[in-house]
């Protein structure tokens, strides 16, 4: 039996380039991985007759069409065996929040499997297993922070953010990612980003400069993000955003003490928040 936990995932930069033949659409993110001691999905995979999961949340699938069976079945594919699993599923993440969620609980089902069989996958091999699955499940395999291109499974390093406390908030209600992108093919952009500048920034330890820098093009198909964005400046955000096609928006705090300080004005307001 293999316990994995499953973070979130923030976008510090996304941005739509074009659709493709193929119906999928070309990007250009940042992704980091968000640790936490409370915010995040619990996966625990044992060796077991047939493949079968269970879920704490009870409006979650638990079918074949649930991402960690898909990701125990695309497993054993790439085995070349009939192997089965037994997964449980400790949910805590917001569904449909930008957040990674589902590819992070598929990611982890991976990696559990992968040291349940003495770990006969290189992490590279797991990551084009993980393609099969979704976009975000390579990155969500190997976690820290990632330049993320093509659909979002060609992944090259990327300078990590300087120690700082992160506020997350579930948002206003959830997101089709499909309408998102529908939205985006018929919306020109508000604003472009400035990926070299946001670099730059990293790599001089500057959270303020970061926080003028980050960028999401999904903001444009979610006008009512800006209320929570506007929520968590007046609340000392040094940079706020969107993460993927929304809902989540998330702020970055220099001091855990500002960023528990945001966390209960933004609970105070009405909204979620988790610190991270």
């Amino acid at each position: 039996m293999i316990t994995e936990k499953a973070y979130a995932k923030i976008n510090l930069y996304l941005d739509v380039l074009g659709k493709r033949e193929d119906g999928y659409h070309n990007i250009l993110s940042v992704m980091t991985e968000v640790k936490s001691d409370s915010f995040y999905d619990t996966v625990t995979v044992s060796k077991a007759e047939g493949r079968s999961m269970t879920c704490t949340d009870p409006t979650l699938t638990v079918g074949d069409d649930n991402l960690c069976l898909k990701a125990a079945n695309a497993f054993f594919c790439a085995l070349g065996s009939g192997g089965g699993c037994f997964i449980e599923l400790e949910k805590h993440l917001p569904r449909e929040a930008g957040l990674g969620g589902g590819s992070s609980d598929a990611a982890a089902v991976l990696r559990a499997l992968n040291r349940l069989y003495d770990n006969v996958f290189t992490t590279e091999e797991l990551c084009k297993i993980g393609a099969k699955i979704g976009a975000d499940v390579p990155f969500c395999v190997v976690g820290g922070t990632m330049l993320a291109e093509g659909i979002g499974e060609i992944l090259s390093p990327f300078p990590s953010l300087p120690e700082c406390h992160i506020v997350i908030s579930g948002g206003v209600g959830k997101v089709s990612t499909p309408e998102a992108y529908r939205v985006i093919d018929n919306t020109p952009p508000s604003a472009r980003g400035d990926i070299k500048a946001l670099r730059s920034a990293i790599e001089n330890r500057d959270l303020k400069e970061i926080g003028k820098h980050l960028y999401n093009r999904f903001e444009d198909t979610l006008p009512s993000c800006q209320e929570v964005k506007k929520a968590f400046t007046e609340n000392g955000a040094l940079g706020t955003l969107m993460s993927g096609s929304g809902s989540a928006v998330f702020g970055i705090f220099d001091t855990e003490k500002d960023a528990k300080t945001a966390q209960n004005g933004l609970l105070n307001a009405g909204y979620s928040a988790f610190l991270a």
